[in-house]
């Protein structure tokens, strides 16, 4: 009899589907950077005061509670919403329904700060206006392409002779003046409403290689520069939210992570702390590693790994940047091109999420930046050269119709 049941267990076990190993996830907070005495670099990191009391729950986070309420995009930069509510239409939501979330990017370019901050008035001025509910997921260059010029009195009052135009020099106090001007003109423009109108998201993607505030080296990262990023995201923080919680109100910070990189333990590493970050985001694209048209499963561990940091650090779980892919790099094509699978996929995994109430928001790329970089699915701006009509059939009816 023993050995019947030792049988019967063992056939159980092996006709058991079987599950996926838990993600692993590396140290939290373990950059560091050996730093050489000297003026020229200025003080490792802002000196903080005491934590504040906790915020009040009606100022914290908050998950979104339907994939209406989660459910958002980036259709592009215009100075206007012209262009998200024809996306809104083409998705079939009815009249004055509306995205629950709108992704739009400041301007980090040869413009400079200067540049930096007029695109950011003009976005909030957009946002803020009578009658306007879509949230607003703000992505903000950590640095810009425009050094400063060497006499600018903030470069002096931090003990830096020049520009550097890095995580190091932001840590330094360089651009101190930049956030907390973003820090005044949120409160100024939002009031109360900042916590529910606004998510900020500075530094994106800097697990990757290609930002000039990247800490990733491909297969890895730099710790020294990790650690720089996490120093200078806890002076962004605190110079930000000082004008912010001094007008009594509050706004989320968004983490994000390129998910190509998930593998390396950068983000881990250059984990600020807990008090820091509110959302944890990754943006995924379906080309590369998650290229399959018929396996979602690369993906779905991409997103296991996000629900694991989300679960070991409190924290609430986003997708800001995801689509289908068309790339041409060197004569290859790297996307996974036009499919049913991809958006239905994140339906999947998105109405989990929501019901456990993680969720924060979950972002279309719908813009195509280049002929060789396509990404739109509804609107596509090459159609002569590549389209996805079954991937917008997908999207239309995995996320679109009636709220």
């Amino acid at each position: 009899m023993a050995a019947l049941v030792v049988l019967v267990a063992a056939a159980v076990w092996l006709l058991s589907p079987t599950r996926p190993a838990p993600p692993r996830l590396h140290a939290f907070g373990t950059a560091t950077r050996q730093r050489r005495a000297g003026p020229s670099l200025g003080p490792p990191d802002v000196v903080r005061p005491a934590p504040a009391d906790p915020r009040p729950a009606d100022l914290g986070p908050r998950p979104a509670r339907s994939i209406g309420e989660a459910f958002g995009a980036y259709v592009g930069d215009a100075d206007d919403l012209g262009g998200v509510a024809r996306y809104e239409a083409a998705l079939g939501l009815r009249r004055g329904d509306t995205l629950g979330a709108v992704l739009r990017y400041a301007n980090g370019g040869r413009g400079g700060w200067r540049q930096w901050r007029e695109s950011i008035d003009e976005i909030l001025t957009l946002f803020s206006a009578p009658g306007q509910t879509r949230r607003l997921v703000l992505a903000v260059p950590f640095l810009v392409d425009q050094t400063l010029p060497a006499d600018t009195p903030q470069l002096r009052a931090v003990g830096l002779q020049s520009d550097a135009r890095s995580n190091a020099a932001g840590a330094a106090g360089a651009y101190d003046d930049q956030w907390r001007w973003l820090g005044r003109r949120l409160a100024e423009t939002f009031g109360s409403r900042l916590p529910r109108a606004v998510l900020l998201r500075p530094g994106w993607e800097a697990n990757g290689t290609w930002y000039r505030w990247s800490y990733g080296t491909g297969r890895g990262y730099d710790a020294g520069r990790a650690a720089d990023f996490a120093a200078y995201w806890r002076r962004v923080h605190d110079l930000v939210m000082a004008p912010v919680e001094a007008a009594g109100t509050s706004v989320p910070w968004v983490l994000n992570a390129a998910g190509s990189a998930y593998r390396t333990g950068g983000f881990e590493a250059a984990w600020p702390g807990d008090g820091y970050v509110d959302v944890v985001s990754a943006d995924l694209y379906q080309n590369h590693d998650f290229a399959s048209t018929s396996d979602f499963s690369a993906a779905s561990a991409a997103l296991a790994w996000l629900e694991a940091v989300g679960r070991a650090r409190g924290k609430l779980l986003a997708v800001d940047e995801t689509s289908v892919s068309w790339r041409r790099r060197g004569g290859q094509q790297l996307g996974g091109g036009d499919n049913a699978l991809w958006f239905s996929s994140l339906r999947q995994w998105a109405d989990r999420v929501v019901a456990d109430r993680r969720l924060s928001h979950l972002l279309v790329f719908d813009a195509d930046p280049a002929p060789n970089d396509l990404f739109a699915a509804v609107f596509p701006r090459h159609p002569d050269i590549y389209a996805f009509p079954q991937a917008r059939a997908d999207l239309i009816a995995s996320f679109g119709g009636p709220r």
